[in-house]
C-alpha cells in the first residue's frame, strides 16, 4: 500500500467512525426526547422537534436526525418545543423551547439540559436516571414559571424568554 493509500484509508476510517458516533448520539436524543414525550403525556400536537443552529423554516416538521447538531461545546443538541396551555383549545398558549445536550465519552453517556447546564453522566437502560433527568426538566420549567412574576419585576427588559 502506498502512503497516499495509507492516507486515505486512515481518512475512511476516521469518517466511519464520525458517523457512527452521530448515530449512537441521535439515537440517545431520540431516546430522551420522545422518552420525555412520553414520561409527561405531551400530546402529539403540542410539541415538535427544532434545529438549534440554524432558522426553523415555516410549516416543516423536523426528524430528529433533522433537528440535532454538534456544537462547539462537543455536546449534540437537540430543541423540544413544547406548547403549553390552560386548557386544551384555549388561548394564550405558551411556547417553550427545551435544548437537551448529549455527547458519549469513552462508553459513558453524557447529558445536560441547555448549552450551560450541569453535565451529568446517565444509564439510557436505567429507566430511574431517565426519569429523575425527565423530572429535573420538569422542575425547571415549573420554576420558571413559578418565579416568572417576581422575575419580570426585578429586571429592566420588559421581554421574557424562556429557553433552556
Amino acid at each position: 500500500m502506498t502512503k497516499f493509500l495509507e492516507m486515505c484509508e486512515a481518512y475512511k476510517s476516521s469518517r466511519r467512525k464520525y458517523f457512527d458516533y452521530q448515530q449512537r448520539c441521535i439515537g440517545y436524543l431520540s431516546k430522551l426526547g420522545l422518552g420525555f414525550v412520553e414520561y409527561c403525556s405531551v400530546p402529539e400536537d403540542q410539541y415538535k422537534f427544532l434545529p438549534l443552529n440554524e432558522d426553523v423554516k415555516p410549516n416543516m416538521k423536523y426528524t430528529i436526525f433533522g433537528a440535532t447538531h454538534l456544537d462547539k461545546d462537543t455536546f449534540w443538541h437537540l430543541g423540544l418545543l413544547l406548547t403549553l396551555y390552560e386548557a386544551p383549545n384555549v388561548h394564550p398558549q405558551q411556547s417553550i423551547l427545551i435544548r437537551i445536550c448529549v455527547k458519549e465519552l469513552n462508553g459513558k453517556v453524557f447529558v445536560k439540559i441547555g448549552s450551560e447546564g450541569k453535565t451529568i453522566e446517565i444509564e439510557l437502560a436505567n429507566g430511574q436516571q431517565c426519569a429523575a433527568f425527565f423530572d429535573d426538566i420538569i422542575t425547571q420549567i415549573n420554576d420558571s414559571f413559578q418565579n416568572e412574576l417576581q422575575s419580570f419585576l426585578e429586571r429592566s427588559s420588559p421581554l421574557k424568554r424562556i429557553g433552556f
